[in-house]
Formats: C-alpha cells, structure tokens, sequence
C-alpha cells in the first residue's frame, strides 16, 4: 500500500467530510470509499484493500483510540502505554466534561507502572534503579502538546463557542507553536543543498577546533 494511494482515499473521505484519521497504511472514515477511489479494490493482494466495519470509534488522539464491534467496546489502542488499561469509561467521563478553561474536554487521567533502567537511574534516580513504580499520567483530547490540538474556535463542530458535548466529529488544527505558516498550513521547506545557493554552508571556525583528525597515515 503506498502513500499515494492512503492520501486519494483520505482526500476523498475529507471531502465527504466523513475523515477520522490517517495511518501508516489505513485510512478510518464515516462513509464508504468507492472503488475508483481505492484503485486496486479490495482483497488480498498485492496494492488491495482490506476492509473493516465497525460500529463506533473514539479517536483520542494520534494512536490512542477504542473501537465498537458487534455491540462490544474493543481494548484501547494506546501508544506508549500498555493495551488494555485504560477501559473506555474513562473516555466517556472526559467526554462527558470539559477542562477548567473550557477550552477542551477533560484529560484522560491514569497511573501507569514503568522500570526505572539504567538511564533513568543515571538522572538522579539511582536510588530506584531497576525497580518498579507508579506515576500518573494524562492524555489530553487531540494531543499534548503536539503536532495537532482541539480548539472550539477552529472546530466546526463547536462552531467557535462552548465545546460540544454530542456524539461526533471534532475538527483539530495545527499547533501553533510548531506550525509556522502565516496560513496555519504546512508548506514546502528549503533545502540548500536541492537548489542553486550561494551561502556559504561550511562548518565555523571552531568546529575544527573540537573535531578529533586521527591521521592513520
């Protein structure tokens, strides 16, 4: 499956206002993606798509997310986090409240176990070095912090007021602390060594000063 043919389909399910996320190889949608669309159409081989119908998805956020099957909320997909230990009720009680600024639904609150190993320990934690403990973690609506973020004023589902408590799609937008497009949109970088440049690009002064040369001669 290759990038090509993830983003016709994405476009097509954006389009129908029906996209929820894309994956390495996957698309998740609201509405059914015709053939032309998919190109090879579906089946398994080479370049085909496999389908999947489910009845329901929560998409938290990037590689966070439960989906509904035969009337059953399936375990979490969790990245960073061991699958299964966060249950679907807690999203539905964040779902169900909004954060003390209104400005995005309540955070996912959890502990996890992690292993304190030699890196760790090296950081003023030798006390605990290959040990067990607890520490809470939080996992905020649309991203912590990331490439993307939930805002009521760009959501078109909360149409720039309260947040939406209902059942449904909520728009993200760029992080405006990491996109810095006057538009808000990605857009193409400069690569000095792709096109006619007359910088000079060579390394300062004092990089060869710090630059070990062993001639082996």
């Amino acid at each position: 499956m290759c990038k090509a043919m993830t983003y016709k389909v994405a476009k097509y399910a954006y389009e129908q206002k029906a996209l929820v996320s894309i994956d390495t190889d996957g698309v998740y949608a609201t509405c059914r993606i015709p053939d032309y669309v998919m190109g090879n159409g579906t089946g398994d081989g080479l370049g085909q798509w496999e389908i999947e119908t489910y009845e329901g998805i929560i998409a938290w956020q990037s590689g966070f997310y439960w989906l509904k099957k035969d009337g059953e909320w399936k375990k979490a997909k969790t990245r960073g986090i061991p699958k299964g230990t966060v249950d679907v009720e807690y999203a539905f009680h964040a779902l169900a409240n909004v954060n003390e600024d209104g400005s995005n639904f309540e955070a996912i609150e959890k502990k996890k176990k992690t292993f304190v190993g030699l890196g760790q320990a090296l950081n003023n934690q030798f006390g605990k070095w290959l040990t067990w403990r607890e520490t809470p973690f939080y996992v905020e609506f649309a991203g912590n912090d990331g490439k993307r973020k939930h805002n009521p004023l760009g959501c078109s589902k909360c149409r720039g007021y309260a947040i939406d408590l209902s059942p449904g799609l909520h728009e993200t937008i760029p992080n405006s602390g990491i996109v810095l497009g006057d538009s808000g949109l990605s857009y193409m970088h400069y690569l000095p060594w792709a096109q006619n440049d007359s910088e000079d690009h060579s390394p300062p002064e004092w990089f060869e000063d710090i630059v070990w040369d062993d001639d082996i001669g």
